[in-house]
Parts: structure tokens; sequence; C-alpha cells
């Protein structure tokens, strides 16, 4: 059937954009608070 097959389609893409979305934001929030740490210790 094809209604299961265009719904995991559609999950992945949705789990795929959602991830390339927030990996960006993940990163930034690690530099920012890897950041002032690191200028902390030296």
């Amino acid at each position: 059937m094809p209604v299961p097959d265009i719904f995991s389609e559609l999950s992945a893409g949705a789990w795929m954009g959602s991830r390339f979305f927030f990996l960006p934001v993940l990163q930034g929030q690690l530099a920012g608070g890897l950041k002032p740490t690191l200028e902390k210790v030296s």
C-alpha cells in the first residue's frame, strides 16, 4: 500500500529537516557555552 510509504518518507524528511535545522542551533549553544568557560580557564 502506498500510504505507509508516503508516511515513512514524510516522517523521514521531517526528521532530516529538523535535524539539519537544530544542528546549527545546538552547535551555537555549545560554542556559546564553551567559549566563556575556556576564557575563564585561560
